[in-house]
């Protein structure tokens, strides 16, 4: 009754039917979080004697509502309600998908492949420690309300670290293609070289802000041809940063295919006219300035992508390799994985390539 009132009373129809999916399996913390709702409401209803459904719009805040729970493996995880307009409830699972994925692989493996390549697998796991320790940092750091976004270019320089390394491990390998488990690489982020490329695993790397951009931009006289953004932008920018995606939800994206043609086109048509008659270095400038909107709306439109019910068509490749088991759980996750990604993407340094 609570779930009806507040979906009627906010206009949040939409958010019914999929918080009862999964009330059964976490139902105490699931009606702390709606407790906490309702009081709030009763609340305001008593201050104001009414709740007008704009005043809601202008005061209410998720935020408060988040709770915290332990699964039967004693796994830490998190509710939250995501989304503004259409809100959601979310589950997110600690960072854990890439040494989850190591250690299933490892244990596909034979002894001897254990052994052969035990030093390297060291270095997996040293470099999962960081990017983990980092995660705990930012994470701290927005608690306290400190600046924090640095911290998500330091993350991701150590997660492009970690998937060279994984790529090595994994390298061309089949099999990890007919495996759920192929799935705890989704979201990884990283440099185009560096993501691992399993065979028929239908993953690619997508390129953020986009390779074409960064290829052509490099080209304009006022960069200089032994700079970073050359640098980056050299062999199809392949050092340029990248998010491991599903093929379907990155068809969905902003830039795939026929997409990234317009825009390509539409970058540097907004470009040329703020750059016409102005000294190089207001060039270069201009050119990461909008590089950088560019790189917002990239990020944008994959979140939008994923911020999909399960049993939407992003994620039917999900549905179908799980065969309806778990999959909204494991939809979830990914979701997860690709957001944290999109928002190490987000706050990478391009500022450092006017140089």
């Amino acid at each position: 009754l609570v779930i009806a009132f507040l979906a009627k009373f906010l206009h949040l129809d939409g958010i019914t039917a999929r918080i009862r999916k999964v009330i059964d399996a976490i139902r105490g913390k699931v009606d702390a979080v709606i407790e906490k709702v309702a009081t709030w409401i009763v609340g305001m209803a008593k201050k104001g004697g009414k709740l007008a459904a704009d005043k809601a719009g202008e005061l209410f805040s998720w935020a408060f509502a988040k709770a915290g729970f332990k699964d039967a493996e004693g796994k830490g995880h998190s509710i939250y309600v995501e989304g503004e307009d259409q809100p959601r409830l979310m589950i997110a699972s600690n960072p854990s998908a890439a040494e989850d994925f190591l250690d299933w692989y490892l244990g596909q493996q034979t002894a001897a492949f254990r052994k052969e390549h035990a030093p390297l697998v060291d270095d997996i796991r040293d470099r999962i420690k960081v990017a983990k320790r980092i995660v705990g940092e930012i994470a701290s750091l927005k608690k306290k309300g400190e600046a924090w976004k640095d911290r998500q270019r330091e993350l991701l320089d150590a997660n492009v670290m970690l998937s060279k390394l994984l790529s090595t491990l994994v390298g061309e390998d089949p099999a990890v293609a007919k495996e759920v488990e192929k799935y705890k690489l989704e979201g990884l982020t990283g440099t185009f070289s560096s993501m691992p490329k399993p065979k028929g695993d239908d993953f690619t790397p997508d390129h953020q802000p986009q390779a074409a951009v960064l290829v052509k931009a490099a080209r304009f006289g006022f960069f200089s041809p032994n700079g970073q953004l050359s640098e980056r932008a050299e062999g199809r920018a392949k050092e340029g940063y990248a998010i491991n995606l599903y093929k379907k939800r990155h068809q969905l994206g902003r830039t795939y295919g026929y997409k990234g043609g317009e825009t390509k086109q539409d970058f540097f048509d907004e470009v040329r006219p703020l750059i016409k008659d102005r000294p190089a270095n207001e060039q270069r400038q201009e050119v990461i300035r909008l590089m950088k909107a560019a790189l917002r709306r990239d990020v944008a439109a994959i979140k939008q992508v994923v911020r999909a019910p399960y049993d939407q068509p992003a994620w039917e490749d999900v549905a179908k390799i799980t065969k309806g088991k778990k999959t909204q759980e494991v939809v979830g996750e990914i979701r997860t994985r690709i957001n944290a990604g999109e928002d190490q993407i987000a706050n990478q340094d391009l500022d450092s390539l006017t140089s």
